[in-house]
């Protein structure tokens, strides 16, 4: 291991992914954070309940972001998916976060083309913390 400094950028990403797997066990499921390389899926999440597994995009912003509810996306084609959810987290400083549910296929749907091919999504306000809708997903 390097003894770089992780930048704002990770730190967030880092944080986020953390705190929403915190705030998915607070919820009743079991969770497991991937290793840092793995592509697409950030949280592998269990529902015991309903023994569903799904998959977990985390989009963090950092606390001196501009933006509160929206992200930059690659891959959201790939992605598409029941089972696979992206947690949007707004990081307050000092406060609790905030942390928007969105289906994938809810992204995909609701996306829109930035520059240089990048989508972008940006969530809604019924999005904000919408655990029940991975716990109902399937039924």
């Amino acid at each position: 291991m390097t003894n770089r400094k992780l930048n704002q950028m990770q730190r967030a990403g880092l944080m986020g992914a953390y705190l929403t797997a915190a705030e998915l066990v607070s919820q009743g499921f079991v969770t497991t954070i991937t290793s840092r390389n793995t592509q697409d899926v950030d949280i592998l999440a269990y529902l015991p309940e309903t023994k569903r597994t799904f998959g977990i995009q985390v989009k963090t912003n950092s606390e001196s972001s501009s933006w509160s509810k929206g992200a930059s996306i690659k891959g959201i084609e790939e992605l598409k998916s029941p089972n696979t959810f992206y947690v949007f987290v707004d990081l307050k400083k000092g406060e609790r976060p905030d942390f928007y549910v969105v289906n994938s296929l809810n992204v995909y749907k609701r996306r829109k083309t930035a520059r240089g091919g990048w989508i972008w999504f940006e969530a809604e306000n019924s999005d904000l913390g919408n655990w029940k809708l991975m716990k109902t997903a399937g039924k």
